[in-house]
């Protein structure tokens, strides 16, 4: 996997984080799974019509030890007032064990120039690297960022809404980038290198 340094570009063009449970998830989850088959990195659904961003991505850690890498993460102006302690976080990473937990999250969207609520909480799940737990952040319902210290790797999922004026501002964007049209659904490498969209709905 090619490294992308920065918890930005694993919410790149994402919105308002929501909850990841409506009748279409389980489609874009599919959906994701055979990008990822393809070595895509960052996937994203548009559902334009039921006003829905769906996205699933993931990175390498870039440190070498466990502190450093969880520095990396925390590090994010985007990332907040976790619920557990940085030292309770390492304890978790170097055992066989997991743990989940929430912090605050904050983000502006570079594309529509929208704010995340001032209040909007993530979930976050650590599997240690030597835990037997083998789930895919894809068949997790409520995790937002996975950090998967057996294969070094962050992985973050999300479902959003497309609110307000929002959508015109977004759907012009991906016009620019991506040469969206209304008789082709998957693009692949037009947000970013690894990347696959689909859009529907326009």
């Amino acid at each position: 996997m090619n490294k992308i340094i920065g918890l930005s570009s694993i919410t790149l063009l994402s919105l308002v984080l929501t909850g990841c449970g409506d009748s279409n998830t389980k489609k874009f989850e599919d959906f994701a799974k055979d990008a990822v088959k393809d070595k895509k990195q960052l996937v994203v659904f548009y559902d334009i019509k039921n006003n829905k961003n769906y996205n699933y991505s993931y990175y390498q850690f870039i440190g070498e030890s466990t502190s450093s890498k969880i520095d990396q993460f925390l590090s994010s102006p985007m990332i907040k007032d976790c619920s557990i302690s940085k030292e309770k976080m390492n304890e978790v990473a170097l055992s066989n064990d997991s743990i989940t937990f929430t912090c605050a999250y904050s983000y502006k969207d570079v594309l529509t120039n929208m704010d995340t609520p001032p209040d909007k909480k993530v979930k976050i799940k650590i599997v240690g690297e030597k835990s037997s737990d083998n789930q895919s952040i894809l068949d997790m319902n409520d995790i937002n960022f996975l950090l998967n210290f057996k294969d070094n790797t962050v992985y973050n999922k999300s479902v959003d809404e497309i609110t307000g004026n929002v959508k015109s501002t977004l759907i012009e964007g991906l016009k620019q980038t991506c040469k969206i049209s209304d008789d082709k659904q998957v693009y692949d490498d037009c947000l970013s290198p690894h990347s696959r969209l689909k859009i529907t709905g326009l």
